[in-house]
C-alpha cells in the first residue's frame, strides 16, 4: 500500500461503504467488497510467497507436454511463473487488483491464482488463511492508514528480499496513522 498509494483509498472506501468505521468486518460481507477481493487475489498473485511449491512425489508415472514423469519422481510446482505467465497476465510486473474486476466491477477468482497450491495435496489451511487475510486486512485499513516511514529517503524495495523457501521482504519502517 505505500507503493500504491490510490489502491489504500480505494480499498478504504469500499470497508467505509460497507462497514462504516466502527462495525466488526465478517466474511459474510466479502461479496459486498469485490475490490477489497481484488487488491487480495493481486497480492497472492504480484508476490508469491511461496514461489516454488512444497515438493512432492508422485505415486504414478504420467505424461505431460511430451515429457514422461516416472513414478517416485520428487517434484515442485512453480507457482511464481504460474503467477507470472505473460500468456496469462497482461503486464504481470505490474501490480493491478483491477485485472481481477469485471467490466461491472464484480470481483473475478483466476484459477491461475494459485498461493495455496492445487488438487488433492493443496494447503490443507487454505480456508482459514483466507478468511483470516480477508478479516485482518479489512481490520487495519478500516482503522489505519499507512504511510512511508518520513525519515526514510526512499520507499521499501518490494521488488527484492530474501528468496529462500518463502519469500521474505528485507525490513522496513512504515507509518500506521490512526483514522
Amino acid at each position: 500500500m505505500l507503493h500504491y498509494p490510490e489502491t489504500q483509498d480505494k480499498l478504504r472506501e469500499e470497508i467505509m461503504k460497507v462497514l462504516g468505521c466502527s462495525a466488526r468486518p465478517s466474511m459474510s460481507q466479502k461479496v459486498d467488497m469485490p475490490y477489497t477481493c481484488a487488491f487480495i487475489q493481486e497480492v497472492y498473485r504480484f508476490r508469491t510467497l511461496v514461489p516454488l511449491n512444497v515438493p512432492h512425489k508422485t505415486n504414478k508415472s504420467f505424461d505431460i507436454n511430451g515429457y514422461t514423469i516416472p513414478k517416485g519422481t520428487t517434484i515442485s510446482t512453480n507457482i511464481w511463473a504460474v503467477h507470472n505467465n505473460p500468456d496469462v497476465w497482461d503486464e504481470p510486473n505490474k501490480f493491478k487488483p483491477e485485472r481481477h474486476l469485471d467490466d461491472k466491477g464484480n470481483f473475478v477468482q483466476s484459477k491461475h491464482v494459485i498461493p495455496f497450491s492445487v488438487g488433492p495435496r493443496h494447503c490443507l489451511g487454505e480456508q482459514v488463511a483466507r478468511m483470516e487475510v480477508f478479516i485482518f486486512l479489512v481490520s487495519l485499513v478500516q482503522k489505519f492508514e499507512f504511510l512511508p516511514d518520513p525519515d526514510a529517503t526512499d520507499l521499501p524495495d518490494i521488488d527484492n528480499g530474501a528468496n529462500g523457501t518463502a519469500f521474505v521482504p528485507f525490513p522496513y519502517q512504515l507509518v500506521a496513522k490512526e483514522i
